[in-house]
């Protein structure tokens, strides 16, 4: 039998062709997505791109809805986290705090460290986090409440309220971040279906609400999202383009300037709202050493060094002295600002490539800044 010779097979594709015009486009096309899929794929694996591996059953697995704040960690659980840069174990103690576990009874110093993510620990493994290097450096318990999730002034609050208070503690640290904590009291930066915390001042005085039913998510929409993530996890391009969408909406959202200023920027409706929750924090506290400590992210260092930084978040936070006689506040730019020109650093040097987050040298800086104010 004789074999056909490279010529002969191009002669027949272009016949092909020329007779099947839709169908040559079709297997193009899928020739095309193939080739894309195996790109995605291989870039993932190497690291280059971030693909989250999303929740495929009903139940979660590390953050929950929580009737009081929102969100919160399961207890006794464990996630994997994977980003493009960098992968990081989490694990809950028995209370559901990302932490070891302590009791409730304690003597001596002791303190109680609030605040979102960056106090959590977002992206870097346990001993690397600012509580975990602050406790080695001191020999003093830092029991740390952070947490991600859009966590925020409100939800710490009613976290101190209902999950700290009865852990005996001398000192209340609270990590301040006005990239978003100004924010994160505002329902209109969130979806009405998302279970979340929130003040309003009605005839005078604020009330505490929640713009839907606790874990009233359908059985349709829960179905829908399942099936969303099961195709993520087995089709990179689809993975890949839900996260590009999901990150031009939170994009469209955020401030367009690109001299936006986080420290000086917010609205005066969102900073009453802000200064409510946190005075009835510090009531609640009235008898603790109360500390906060603003941290600056990215676009705050780069117009400090660039001298566009005004700084109208530390006097603001300095006003709520009024309500604790104990409060000091304390920012931690200029530490930053100090390490910079004294290791000759860059502003990116403390944050992970891929993502806002403090890296290991981020929450090493500030570790040493608070160790410094506090002891």
């Amino acid at each position: 039998m004789n074999r056909l010779s490279p010529v002969h097979w191009t002669n027949l594709a272009m016949n092909f062709f020329d007779c099947h015009p839709k169908k040559t486009i079709f297997f193009l096309l899928l020739f095309f997505i193939v080739i894309l899929e195996s790109a995605v794929s291989q870039l993932a694996k190497q690291g280059m791109i971030s693909l989250p591996v999303h929740r495929t059953t009903r139940e979660p697995v590390f953050m929950a809805d929580h009737p009081v704040l929102g969100v919160w960690h399961l207890p006794n659980a464990t996630y994997h986290q994977k980003l493009a840069c960098k992968e990081a174990t989490y694990r809950s103690n028995s209370y559901g705090a990302r932490d070891k576990d302590r009791s409730q009874e304690g003597t001596g110093r002791r303190v109680a460290l609030l605040g979102d993510s960056f106090v959590e620990g977002f992206g870097v493994e346990a001993p690397f986090r600012l509580g975990d290097v602050l406790e080695e450096e001191t020999g003093v318990e830092f029991l740390n409440f952070g947490s991600g999730g859009d966590f925020g002034p409100v939800q710490e609050w009613l976290q101190y309220r209902d999950m700290v208070r009865p852990f005996q503690h001398s000192d209340v640290v609270l990590m301040f971040l006005p990239d978003n904590d100004f924010t994160d009291v505002d329902p209109a930066h969130f979806p009405k279906n998302k279970y979340r915390p929130y003040l309003r001042k009605t005839d005078g005085s604020f009330e505490l609400y929640y713009t839907t039913e606790f874990n009233q998510k359908s059985d349709k929409s829960e179905s829908i999202k399942i099936i969303n993530n099961i195709i993520s996890n087995h089709f990179a391009i689809y993975n890949l383009v839900r996260e590009s969408i999901k990150h031009a909406k939170k994009a469209s959202k955020a401030k367009k300037d690109p001299n936006f200023v986080p420290y000086d920027d917010f609205s005066d409706t969102n900073k009453e709202m802000v200064e409510e929750a946190l005075k009835r924090l510090l009531e609640l506290a009235a008898d603790k050493k109360v500390t906060f400590f603003i941290i600056p992210r990215h676009r705050d260092l780069m117009a400090a060094v660039e001298g566009r930084l005004q700084n109208k978040v530390l006097p603001f936070l300095d006003g709520l002295k009024k309500y604790h006689k104990n409060l000091e506040v304390y920012d931690l730019l200029p530490a930053y600002l100090a390490d910079m020109k004294q290791a000759k650093h860059t502003v990116a040097d403390y944050f992970l490539p891929c993502d806002g987050h403090w890296n290991e040298l981020g929450n090493h800086v500030a570790a040493m800044h608070v160790k410094e104010k506090l002891f």
